[in-house]
This record gives structure tokens, sequence and C-alpha cells, in this order.
């Protein structure tokens, strides 16, 4: 029987070192907040320099992380609204490539700005937007959602999401809508597998 996706990831952490990379300020906020609450499946021990980073691409993360000594193999997580950029173990140098266990990445696509419109439950909302706006000039997004139409213009300013989600059990119940307002690719994860299921505010 196939593994459920947390159970999957679970299995590619085990007890190796995690470098945690996120795309962006949100994204970053969020990871931390739920390490704080004890929200996810791993804890600030678990990480590379004890929290999340931002490096995202290989070449700089390998110069700036990859010359200190490690005692377990690391994994890297990346949490990301993009499938398309790539990060692979073979850009490394033939050491370090032995020094990497594996690669996660974990989508929040199309964007971050999904987990706010799922928390203000303006999902349907949301899709009306974007019907409305196909046609026009550019790609309707999540973003542009939340500053046109919910006047939210710092909708990823750490500020504003740590005061919005003050209460960890309302991100993490965002998370959780999300999941099912989203489809989910063959092998693809997404931030609800990060959750730790015995988590209580």
């Amino acid at each position: 029987m196939k593994k459920d996706p947390r159970s999957q990831i679970q299995e590619v952490l085990g007890d190796n070192l995690i470098a945690c990379i996120c795309e962006g300020g949100a994204e970053d906020t969020y990871i931390r907040m739920l390490l704080e609450n004890n929200a996810l499946i791993f804890d600030k021990s678990q990480l590379l320099e004890g929290e999340p980073i931002r490096e995202r691409r290989i070449k700089s993360f390998e110069k700036k992380y990859m010359g200190k000594r490690f005692s377990k193999k690391l994994v890297i997580l990346r949490i990301l609204d993009s499938r398309g950029e790539q990060f692979k173990i073979s850009q490394l140098s033939k050491v370090n490539q032995q020094r990497v266990a594996d690669v996660v990445n974990v989508h929040t696509r199309p964007e971050i700005e999904m987990i706010l419109i799922c928390a203000m439950d303006k999902v349907e909302d949301y899709h009306r937007y974007v019907a409305r706006k196909k046609g026009g000039s550019g790609t309707p997004k999540p973003s542009g959602y939340c500053r046109e139409i919910l006047g939210i213009r710092d909708c990823k300013r750490p500020v504003f999401l740590e005061q919005y989600f003050a209460d960890p059990e309302k991100l993490v119940e965002a998370i959780r809508k999300y999941r099912q307002k989203t489809s989910r690719d063959s092998n693809e994860f997404l931030l609800t597998d990060l959750l730790n299921p015995d988590f209580c505010s």
C-alpha cells in the first residue's frame, strides 16, 4: 500500500539534518510560526542553522552552507510556489552530492497568498475574480486579489501575517482548508503534509 504524503516526507526526513529553504518572506514567516508552536512534523533542533533559510540558488547555498561539517546527511526541504524551479543534487560538487540525502519540494501554488484567502473564507470569490480577469492583460494572481479586492497591500509582510495569525490554530486551519480547495498532482507535496497531526494550540 502506498504511503500517504505526510508519511513519505517523514520517511525522507528521518533523523537527517534539514535545510528548510523558504522562497519568500511569507513562507518564511509561516514556517517560523508553525515551528514556534510545534505544529510541524519536525522541530528547530533538526534544522540546519536552527531556523529556516532563504538561499534559493543551489550554488549560493552550497558556497554558504555546504562548507560546514555535518554529523548527519542533509535533506533539502524547499517551500515554494513554482513547480518549474529546479534544485538538483547533481548541480552540487561530487563531494557534496554524497552529503545530501534528498531534495523535497513543498508547493504553495499558485501563490502563498492562497493561505490568507482561505483564512478569510474568500476562495470562491477569488475564483470569480480570476474568471472576470481572464482574457485581460497578465495572469490574475492571489496577490493581485489581495491588493485589489481585499485591500491588503502588505499581505506578504511578516508583521501583518504574525498579527493576523496570532492564533496558530487559525493558520493551521487555513493550511488545511487550502489543501481541501487545491488539487494535488501525483507525487506532489503541499504545506498540509508538513503539519503535525497531533498539533493542538
